[in-house]
């Protein structure tokens, strides 16, 4: 029986072996020592942070490393933005961490390697650089690592695949040229042109923190190897250290050429920058101001304006600061001052007879004596109504079961009577309207003349059809001299007048849907009738 097992369990310890072997370009890292517990197999790279491999930071205890890389462990996520501190590399296989102390010191954790190990990179061993590619060795003479660079401009050696403040030697392919700084392009340097292979870095080991792998190191438009590329002059307009290729400000302003850009200012002056609204030229390209809210459109932005709608009245006095219709109402009238575009109080709204005071605010639009409250025609100055036509303003009709009447003002009382009795009332002093609407009287046939009632009564206005949709017929009965017709809108505007010698008369109006006032007058007599517009 022992016979049987001894051969099973060598063969299996054989496939154990086989799992868990590495290939030559792998390393393998164990949570555990002695290459147990959880593992992960990583090719060659860059590892900022191990956990995005699956495997925890800060448990790493062994390692396993191909024979054809070499595994740079670091204490710090991201390399602690640097190689000269707190890492180890190892060249082959480690089964127990607790004695691999940091070279370098500590920074991150503890000071072994020993469950403290949060990046790490696999690099090649033996690299030979093509011709138009440069190799970086860990250590002086082409010991360690390495990592094989193409042409390029690397303002961070991690952006190579290379960590940051590290190499020690370096082989630079037949076609190119390098040059590597000990800061971002800038402080000590040195060039190495083709084909030359360098055991020991100028500016020291493990202080390349910038590289520029040049690939056409004889071109004669350049004045710095590589860094801007091929045929593209390296011109260097701030005089620092930077070329304007990789300049982020190449005039050393402190505003970035991308932002100087988008803004529209000239990233090469320095005394170019972005438009502020403050009534200056601050880009220098002739204009002040651009880009901003200009409400009125005049030479000042609305943040130097002093009136932003340009209506006259000073933005802090302005109820609406960006509209030149609205502002104040100085002189009260209901009517900002400002209807016109620009304040003028005395032309604030529609003011029918020109007192200074618009319609809205004016208790006597026409200005005849007789409030708009009573006024049976508020927008036409002395306006008579011979109170016996068969449509009556609103402001003298009442009611009673259904059948319109007429307020009469009879010794002071309002009474409401039928249209036969008006001439009557007329007659002996009484007057159309409510006794509350004092001046009435003065609009209405005077009372005094039982010829003029009768001229008046003669004289009837017809206007048909009505409504109308613009055809309308004027019948004047018992006409004997001359008429003039106007026709009103509601605002007491003008909008038809003819002069009128025959009885009828067939007009064509070509006037918006809405209500009329048709006015007649003919000698001493004046006659009034409402004439609705209303097309489809």
């Amino acid at each position: 029986m022992k016979k049987l097992l001894s051969p099973l369990i060598l063969f299996c310890l054989l496939c154990w072996q086989l799992m868990h072997a590495q290939a030559p370009n792998e390393m393998i890292l164990y949570a555990d020592a002695n290459f147990g517990g959880q593992s992960v197999t990583v090719t060659v790279g860059t590892y900022p942070n191990i956990s995005s491999l699956g495997f925890p930071n800060n448990t790493a205890s062994s390692i396993k490393v191909g024979s054809d890389v070499v595994a740079v462990l670091h204490s710090c996520v991201d390399f602690g933005g640097g190689y000269s501190n707190g890492f180890r590399a190892y060249n082959a296989t480690d089964a127990d961490f607790s004695n691999d102390f940091w070279p370098q010191g500590q920074n991150c954790g503890g000071p072994t390697a020993n469950n403290n190990i949060n990046a790490l990179w696999v690099m090649n061993k033996n690299c030979v650089p093509g011709p138009d590619e440069v190799s970086f060795f860990d250590n002086p003479n082409f010991v360690g690592g390495c990592v094989t660079v193409p042409v390029g401009s690397y303002i961070s050696p991690t952006l190579a695949g290379m960590p940051n403040d590290w190499a020690g030697s370096v082989k630079v392919g037949s076609n190119v040229s390098v040059k590597i700084w000990v800061a971002d392009f800038q402080g000590a340097n040195n060039t190495y042109g083709p084909g030359t292979s360098i055991t020991a870095l100028g500016i020291g080991t493990n202080t390349v923190s910038s590289l520029v792998v040049d690939g056409c190191p004889n071109d004669p438009n350049k004045i710095e190897p590589g860094i801007c590329g091929c045929g593209v002059p390296e011109t260097n307009s701030d005089n620092d250290n930077l070329p304007n290729c990789i300049d982020p400000d190449d005039d050393n302003d402190n505003i970035s050429d991308v932002n100087e850009t988008a803004c529209g200012s000239n990233p090469l002056n320095a005394n170019s920058t972005c438009e502020v609204c403050d009534g200056a030229d601050n880009d220098l390209d002739g204009t002040i101001d651009e880009g901003f809210l200009n409400t009125d459109g005049d030479e000042a932005a609305d943040c130097v304006d002093a009136d932003d709608d340009n209506d006259g009245v000073a933005d802090g006095n302005d109820a609406d600061q960006l509209d030149k219709f609205v502002c104040q109402d100085a002189d009260g009238d209901g009517c900002d001052d400002c209807s016109s575009g620009y304040v003028n109080p005395a032309n604030d709204g529609l003011d029918t007879d020109g007192d200074g005071l618009c319609n809205t605010g004016d208790p006597d639009d026409d200005n005849d004596g007789i409030s708009d409250a009573c006024d049976t025609a508020p927008l036409i100055s002395n306006y008579v109504f011979n109170g016996t036509g068969p449509n009556f303003p609103p402001q003298w009709t009442c009611s009673n079961n259904n059948n319109v009447k007429v307020k009469i003002c009879h010794n002071g009382n309002t009474l409401c009577v039928s249209s036969n009795a008006i001439n009557s009332h007329l007659s002996h002093g009484d007057y159309l309207g409510e006794c509350t609407c004092a001046g009435q009287q003065a609009v209405v046939p005077p009372s005094n003349s039982d010829v003029k009632i009768g001229q008046y009564e003669a004289l009837e206005l017809e206007l048909f059809p009505n409504p109308t949709s613009g055809n309308v017929n004027v019948h004047l009965h018992g006409l004997e001299d001359e008429a003039m017709l106007k026709i009103y809108d509601q605002l007491g505007r003008v909008v038809w007048s003819q002069q009128l010698e025959d009885e009828t008369h067939a007009i064509q109006l070509d006037l918006q849907n809405g209500i009329y006032l048709v006015q007649v007058k003919s000698g001493e007599a004046t006659l009034t009738e409402q004439l609705v517009i209303s097309r489809r």
